[in-house]
């Protein structure tokens, strides 16, 4: 392998599964107030181009080959949380308490198996003026031999160019009942991605969606409107860690060269939307149709649904998204929705993403129906519910047919999922 390939196994995976980690967390924390906005522009400033930069700087190419995921993602994991406290209130506006930031961090730590030491300080940010900033920014950098002061001002710039950047850009709803709605793109590379002629022609292709036309960001970070609802777009040369697109690849039957496809993606798209203006699944359209729209670039090989950890072929999306209306809803793109056999060879169904739309996740732990009925009648409920809105309530009845009736029952998940699940029972 060249430098370059060596350079993306050894450093650009690790700080894409870094990334990707804090995004699940942030999902699954599901806080109503987060705004995602910093760590993209973060992320794409500070992380993607000067942190790498200095790293590919400072090491031999023998050092990069012996170099471990841990030695990469200690000093990004510790500047991103720097960021976060130096703007965990415009992060989480309506959240006073601060003691999010380190519990975040931690968690992502122990699901990177990091070692806590590093983490441990005295918990506040540090600044290139401050005694404690300069030997901060010398312990995160001495392991890689990176240089302590010039990586030190960069990142005081980058944090301050948050505020001066982001706060001029008109805070939108947030979303009451979940964190943002994120779709990414994958893609060969994305050297001709211009985002904001992308959302340009967007806006031009869309009749029915309202893309505001006060585009704010550079450089491949930028930000704008859909329907009013905040909306993030970054085009990040790196790709998705393939960690969390092994799993979604294998299980995705509607898509049997998912793993030979993304296996060679080397860059993403990645888009957020934000916001709580209209219903929870015209927010998923809207998403869904400006991911469709990026899909059909060029160099694009495949979609990731975050929410669900689904993956999807393309022109297949595209198709199905074009179909979509609130009345006309197609729950195959955002819940991954799973037939199981058990051990004494009955079936389990189990979904994953419903959380997404306000509803609780479904499952049924055991049915001797035949799989293909189980699938299609738990699809049909799973449909009227993200169509509806309706909440499926402990002792409801659902008759979808003489022959399909359907007992609902709240209960623990047969995972390790946090609160109770419907249970479904057929009769």
């Amino acid at each position: 392998m060249d430098r370059t390939e060596v350079g993306q196994q050894r450093v650009g995976e690790p700080i894409s599964a870094l990334i990707d980690a804090i995004l699940n967390s942030i999902q699954k924390a599901a806080w109503q107030d987060f705004d995602i906005r910093p760590l993209l522009y973060y992320t794409e400033k500070m992380v993607g181009k000067w942190l790498l930069h200095y790293i590919d700087q400072s090491l031999s190419d023998r050092q990069l080959l012996a170099i471990s995921a841990e030695e990469v993602q200690t000093p990004a994991l510790l500047l991103i949380r720097d960021m976060f406290r130096h703007h965990s209130r415009l992060i989480r506006p309506r959240t006073q308490d601060v003691s999010w930031v380190e519990s975040l961090f931690r968690e992502v730590a122990a699901e990177l198996q990091l070692p806590t030491g590093p983490l441990d300080d005295e918990g506040k940010p540090h600044a290139p003026g401050d005694t404690d900033g300069k030997e901060w920014a010398e312990r995160l950098s001495a392991p890689l031999g990176l240089p302590a002061f010039h990586l030190l001002v960069i990142h005081d710039a980058v944090v301050s160019g948050i505020e001066e950047e982001l706060g001029e850009i008109p805070a939108a709803e947030l979303v009451e009942e979940g964190g943002p709605l994120i779709g990414i793109v994958a893609f060969r590379d994305v050297n001709i991605i211009d985002p904001v002629e992308l959302v340009h022609d967007f806006a031009r292709h869309v009749g029915d969606i309202n893309v505001g036309t006060d585009i704010e960001g550079e450089e491949g970070t930028i930000s704008f409107t859909l329907n009013g609802n905040a909306t993030f777009l970054s085009v990040q040369s790196m790709p998705i860690p393939w960690s969390e697109l092994e799993g979604p690849c294998e299980t995705a039957w509607w898509w049997p060269q998912a793993a030979k496809e993304l296996s060679r993606h080397q860059a993403m798209v990645l888009i957020a939307l934000n916001g709580q203006l209209g219903t929870v699944s015209e927010r998923h359209i809207q998403l869904t149709r400006l991911v469709a729209h990026v899909s059909a670039l060029q160099g694009a090989i495949g979609i990731f649904w975050s929410a669900a950890g689904l993956v999807h072929e393309p022109s297949q999306f595209q198709e199905i998204a074009a179909g979509l209306s609130p009345q006309e809803l197609e729950p195959q793109l955002w819940v991954d929705m799973r037939v199981e056999k058990n051990e004494d060879g009955s079936y389990r169904f189990f979904t994953d993403g419903l959380t997404a739309f306000n509803q609780p996740e479904i499952e049924i732990d055991y049915t001797k129906r035949d799989p293909d009925h189980v699938y299609q009648t738990c699809y049909s409920v799973i449909r009227q519910a993200i169509t509806s809105g309706h909440q499926l309530q402990q002792g409801e009845t659902i008759e979808l047919a003489p022959d399909t009736i359907i007992q609902v029952k709240h209960a623990p998940s047969m995972w390790e999922r946090d609160g109770p699940v419907v249970k479904l029972e057929f009769t």
